[in-house]
């Protein structure tokens, strides 16, 4: 039983993210209240929250910068609103840096949600294959209508009830992650199974087509490689060309990838982009319409505009960057770019700065993320950054700790 307490809430925090991503918005509020209740019977709560309290700054800061610019928006309502999502910003890092988790338990979050992740993989590709059986027929119309294979690559991540493929994907390069630093993470997984594992997600990864993702993950797994292999030249260039020769397979097999890396310079988002910013630039890049206020701003533009788009009729700017640009102004982007980057970052009292590579992975996954998604407006990229950005931080205090420790030890 003590056994079973010890495990239940590590695996609880595992769940938070693909719950997010897989669920309704309406419902994570409750997994994360749960969650917070769970948190109430971990052992040493005070002592923990005391020593890992000055991590919880950059969070506190901006979440007081969103709640000023809320009371001083033009509608303060639809701001507040806006507001209530960035709870969880907050409360998850209450919740990681208080409990009671060392090294031993991190390690058992990280492998629960590597193997849920899986099991969302297997389970998927089941209701593919299922959709291909039971509904072929109607595929082939598809096919016929479209004039290309693109249906059901397109159709794959709506059969796991709509849910979005970017932030699938971003789950799965999370995963990525955790399994190109298997050593760091103290071996959750052995090197032939991480190994096996990084090809399955990295095979979804492709089969779902989202584009920045993928990109991002390209960009991750280079650098992982690079350092891994930085005194093995001759591993770094095999390992870059299996990488590339996959990427190079993947177009030209997988219909719907090619079809959407084509249709980028196309893309009816980026529309939207000339409006906002004509706005911007009208409020001189300091002003802001409001926390929360950008789509009614577009919704209220496009009204007044001709609109030239055919295939996305939305509201949504789709950049984290000029959203928070139009709404609070260059103020606004500036403590954006502080929370994305300060909680990754370890400042020692003598203000060394340091950084481990997981959590410079984080950084650079909603750096680019941000570029094209509304990342930090919806309550699934929240909820992905505030959990993995405190649970690395505090592998990073951790790990050092424990070096630092068998260091003395070894001197003795």
């Amino acid at each position: 039983m003590e056994k079973f307490k010890n495990h239940l809430f590590p695996f609880v925090i595992s769940t938070l993210p693909i719950l997010a991503v897989f669920f309704p918005a309406k419902n994570i509020g409750f997994f994360v209240l749960f969650t917070f209740l769970l948190a109430l019977f971990e052992k040493n709560k005070i002592k923990n929250f005391k020593k890992n309290k000055s991590f919880l700054l950059p969070y506190i800061a901006f979440l007081s910068f969103g709640v000023l610019m809320a009371f001083l928006s033009k509608d303060v309502t639809t701001s507040l609103k806006a507001l209530e999502r960035y709870i969880s910003l907050l409360v998850i890092p209450v919740i990681i840096f208080s409990s009671n988790l060392d090294l031993k338990r991190i390690n058992f979050i990280l492998k629960s949600f590597v193997i849920l992740m899986l099991l969302v993989s297997v389970f998927s590709i089941g209701k593919l294959i299922w959709f291909v059986e039971v509904f072929g027929d109607w595929i082939e119309v598809m096919r016929g209508v479209n004039k290309n294979d693109t249906y059901l690559q397109f159709k794959y991540p709506h059969l796991m009830w709509d849910v979005h493929p970017s932030y699938w994907s971003y789950l799965m390069i999370i995963v990525n992650v955790i399994l190109l630093n298997n050593t760091y993470f103290q071996r959750p997984f052995s090197k032939k199974i991480s190994i096996f594992l990084l090809i399955i997600f990295n095979l979804n990864l492709l089969y779902l087509a989202a584009r920045v993702p993928l990109f991002i993950n390209f960009c991750i797994h280079l650098i992982s490689i690079t350092i891994l292999f930085r005194k093995k030249i001759k591993y770094i260039l095999f390992s870059y060309t299996i990488i590339f020769l996959t990427l190079t397979i993947a177009y030209y097999k997988l219909p719907f990838l090619s079809y959407k890396i084509k249709a980028i310079s196309g893309d009816d988002r980026f529309f939207l982009w000339d409006v906002a910013h004509k706005k911007v630039k009208s409020n001189y890049y300091i002003l802001g319409e409001g926390l929360g206020l950008s789509k009614q701003f577009i919704e209220e533009e496009i009204k007044s505009i001709e609109d030239p788009r055919k295939d996305y009729k939305g509201n949504e700017i789709h950049n984290q960057y000029l959203s928070f640009l139009l709404e609070t102004g260059i103020i606004g982007v500036l403590f954006l770019l502080y929370i994305y980057i300060r909680p990754n970052v370890y400042i020692n009292h003598k203000y060394k700065i340091s950084i481990s590579w997981p959590s410079l992975s984080i950084v650079i996954l909603i750096l680019m993320a941000s570029i094209i998604e509304p990342f930090f407006s919806v309550i699934k990229g929240i909820i992905i950054f505030a959990l993995f950005s405190s649970l690395f931080k505090l592998v990073y205090i951790n790990y050092e700790k424990n070096k630092l420790l068998n260091k003395v030890n070894s001197k003795k």
